[in-house]
């Protein structure tokens, strides 16, 4: 399910900021290195294993990290997100 089309969003990137979230189970990718190469224009990084929660009684390691942690990480992507 696409929630937007490229065309949409080539027409509107100077007003919408986009976050690459861009994270592989496979070891032999990296998101980080691959958002380095090429990504969307102005679009920002966002850190899946850096800002979620890795506490090792969980599921899995990708949860929103915990609330006194999760804010500091969103007020500096926030802070990224206005000076981009």
């Amino acid at each position: 399910m696409t929630l937007v089309s490229t065309e949409w969003l080539n027409d509107n990137l100077s007003k919408v900021k986009i976050l690459d979230a861009s994270w592989h189970l496979s070891t032999d990718r990296n998101g980080f290195n691959e958002y380095q190469k090429q990504h969307i224009e102005n679009a920002i990084f966002f850190d899946l294993d850096k800002y979620s929660n890795q506490r090792k009684d969980l599921p899995h390691n990708h949860f929103l990290p915990e609330k006194k942690n999760g804010k500091q990480h969103f007020q500096k992507m926030a802070y990224q997100i206005m000076i981009g």
